[in-house]
């Protein structure tokens, strides 16, 4: 195999059928690459040139100063083939990927948990309240271990965590109810003091007054008196006391009874919730 082709002249001792034979070797050759060990002696803007000595196919630029090497003849043209292969430079994506099997980025990798890393997690901020629509992944054991979401909430039990509440002082007094023996729906207003998502509130309750038998009670719902709670004077002008965990609703407000109109005292302290 040569490895260039010839381009030969027309004398002008030629015959005429001679000379149309090599316009024709030309013309042939014009349809081909050329093919060399070094570059053509004439080059023009576009001309193909299959480069032996490195078996890359380089075009002419557009200048006619340069060759723009296409790819390798070897590996076809300088494509990736779709059976795969090794780039020999950087590959940049124009975005994050949106499907299960599209290429990632370092950035997006390196923003994403690693199962291998140490202290990832120990390293995020971390949400000191969590509530009921809080997420956590699980591994699903009942399907092949295949990761999920999960409410917070919904976890058996919920949360289950117990918040302490600093008290620097009376959360509620006698001035703040109204003891006239009727039920006060939603009158013990919370929302100040225990956040969205709690479940139950753990309080504490002192009472006084100048008879015996007199009732407090506080219950979670105006539908539903078994979720409350109940105290009693036991000895007159004597503080009774009781410490007591009542379920609330999503609107962390509950509703109370007093039996009389003129109690001593009344103190409530909320201790803490759970979430």
């Amino acid at each position: 195999m040569p490895y260039y082709q010839t381009y030969p002249d027309i004398a002008l001792t030629d015959l005429l059928s001679d000379s149309r034979q090599k316009i024709l070797d030309r013309d042939n050759a014009i349809r081909t690459f050329f093919a060399g060990l070094v570059e053509p002696v004439v080059m023009i803007a576009g001309q193909a040139w299959l480069d032996l000595t490195t078996l890359y196919i380089k075009v002419r630029n557009a200048t006619n100063t340069d060759w723009i090497a296409v790819g390798k003849f070897s590996e076809d043209w300088g494509c990736l083939l779709e059976a795969g292969g090794t780039m020999t430079g950087k590959i940049i994506l124009d975005d994050d990927p949106t499907e299960v099997l599209h290429a990632v980025t370092k950035q997006y990798a390196d923003t994403k948990i690693s199962k291998t890393t140490a202290g990832e997690i120990a390293a995020m901020t971390e949400k000191v309240t969590p509530v009921d629509a809080d997420l956590v992944v699980i591994e699903d054991s009942a399907d092949g271990n295949t990761k999920k979401k999960v409410q917070v909430g919904n976890l058996p039990g919920g949360s289950g965590v117990f918040v302490p509440i600093d008290c620097a002082a009376l959360h509620f007094n006698t001035a703040y109810f109204t003891t006239d023996g009727a039920w006060h729906v939603d009158g013990l207003d919370l929302t100040a003091l225990v956040p969205a998502g709690a479940i139950a509130v753990s309080m504490g309750f002192s009472i006084t007054d100048d008879a015996v038998g007199s009732m407090i009670s506080i219950r979670r719902s105006a539908t539903n008196s078994f979720n409350s709670m109940l105290l009693y004077t036991m000895v007159a002008n004597q503080a009774s006391l009781l410490a007591a965990v009542i379920p609330i609703d999503a609107d962390r407000k509950l509703d109370y009874y007093f039996s009389n109109v003129a109690f001593v005292d009344i103190s409530m302290q909320i201790q803490g919730y759970f979430i």
